[in-house]
């Protein structure tokens, strides 16, 4: 039996994607387990800052392609993400299908990455992965594997209502359900017809007869962990798919303690972290839209401007940084506007903010629901926008004692939970019973 493990872990090259297995990398570090990071070469500074050993893919596999392939497909279709959840899967046009499919393209060249890397890197005990989807090199290297899903959960529940759609958990609506199904099932069509053909290339037909882009996670993982409060998760609905496990607390750290910047130390108001991810915040006009509102408040705001945050402009009310420590200014403000992705949502509550979710896409909609729904903030959307809405909220949200009583119970719990302990636990068993059988 083996004590300290070689774990490697990957990705997507999707922040969301990567700071959830930052965090998990951080939770099995302190057990005692090395970390082999496998990302891109422009995530090399994200791996080694929390200690990993990082493992760069061979760049010339990618022939110089986007380090984040998301980026110029969000840009290109910003448009669909001023409508409703719904809505925006009935608009995809022919383009848009075809420009969504190109982000397929990634995913063969990311295979060839790790595979040479599992030829190449020697006694590895586990694979972590966060790719959604499943990937010959992981499940043909011989080495046990765990899936981490950093999506909201609710696509982990067969029972549930659809996944990034945004519904009420209390809708029940067969007839839209299945209309919403067809739609996003069509706006999916060119990318799924890439990964279908790729995954019968490698001789995986029955990979790409089960694919399914309305429940994207891979249950075929010897151990599937996902990353949500006890508090918030879909009970309702009864069991998850199953080996998949819920882990309550995965957060980030930070040592760092946040200054609050000499522009805003002398005014008045609350502080206020507003961040729109690192997808939506490349929309510029909704960018310019709130940051123009949120002007009029009386608060103070520290803002993540994203990567082009250059290109903005900040009112007198406001200080930010295309990047900034954001698990360090959660600790420090009074109230959290944000995007409503899931490790920015878990984060949020841990540090015991109420928050104001303005989702964008995928499952910052199901999150901004949830949020909306367990009463620890409120849900603003885009394609129904309202100045004084927004404004009236923020008041609303900071003067909320029993909002701020709720986000206190979940913060507590979270870190009273034993759910971190229980998975490295099940890691290292699912190790040792591998070795196990190789013994025998």
């Amino acid at each position: 039996m083996t004590n300290s493990l070689r774990v490697l872990i990957t990705s997507i090259p999707a922040r969301g994607h990567l700071n959830c297995c930052i965090g998990f990398g951080d939770l099995l570090k302190k057990h005692g387990h090395k970390i082999l990071f496998a990302q891109r070469e422009g995530f090399r500074d994200m791996a080694e800052s929390h200690g990993f050993e990082f493992i760069p893919f061979d760049e010339t596999i990618f022939d110089n392609g986007d380090v984040e392939p998301y980026n110029e497909w969000t840009r290109m279709n910003s448009r669909l993400f001023r409508l409703d959840g719904v809505e925006r899967y009935r608009q995809f046009t022919p383009e848009d299908r075809e420009r969504f499919a190109i982000i397929a393209k990634d995913y063969p060249l990311t295979d060839q990455a790790l595979a040479k890397i599992f030829r190449e890197i020697k006694n590895i005990d586990v694979i972590v992965f966060d790719i959604l989807l499943k990937f010959p090199s992981v499940y043909e290297c011989g080495i046990p594997c765990v899936s981490i899903a950093s999506l909201n959960p609710l696509i982990l529940y067969p029972d549930g209502v659809p996944a990034f759609a945004g519904f009420s958990t209390k809708l029940k609506d067969p007839v839209l359900f299945e209309d919403y199904y067809r739609a996003y099932r069509e706006a999916w069509s060119g990318f799924t017809k890439q990964l279908k053909d790729w995954y019968i290339s490698c001789g995986k037909d029955e990979w790409a007869e089960e694919f399914d882009p309305a429940r994207l996670v891979d249950c075929s993982a010897d151990l599937g962990f996902y990353h949500y409060a006890y508090d918030m998760d879909y009970h309702e609905f009864g069991s998850t798919y199953p080996n998949w496990y819920r882990v309550d607390c995965c957060v980030r750290e930070s040592n760092k303690k946040f200054e609050i910047p000499s522009k805003l130390q002398n005014l008045s108001g609350k502080l206020i972290f507003f961040s729109m991810g690192s997808l939506a915040s490349m929309d510029h006009d909704i960018m310019k839209m709130l940051l123009k509102v949120l002007s009029k408040s009386p608060h103070r705001f520290i803002v993540s401007t994203g990567a082009c945050g250059d290109e903005l402009e900040l009112y007198d009310n406001m200080w930010g940084e295309p990047y900034v420590d954001q698990i360090a200014i959660l600790q420090t403000v009074d109230l959290v506007i944000t995007h409503g992705g899931n490790n920015t949502v878990m984060e949020t509550l841990y540090y015991a903010q109420p928050m104001i979710v303005i989702p964008y896409f995928f499952d910052q909609l199901d999150n901004a629901q949830r949020v909306e729904e367990k009463q620890v903030g409120r849900r603003i959307n885009i394609w129904d926008f309202d100045e004084e809405k927004l404004l009236n909220t923020i008041e609303e949200v900071l003067n909320d004692n029993q909002m701020r009583e709720n986000v206190k119970r979940i913060s507590e719990n979270m870190k009273k939970s034993t759910s971190r302990e229980e998975a490295a636990k099940k890691i290292e068993d699912l190790v040792n019973s591998n070795l196990s059988k190789i013994e025998d």
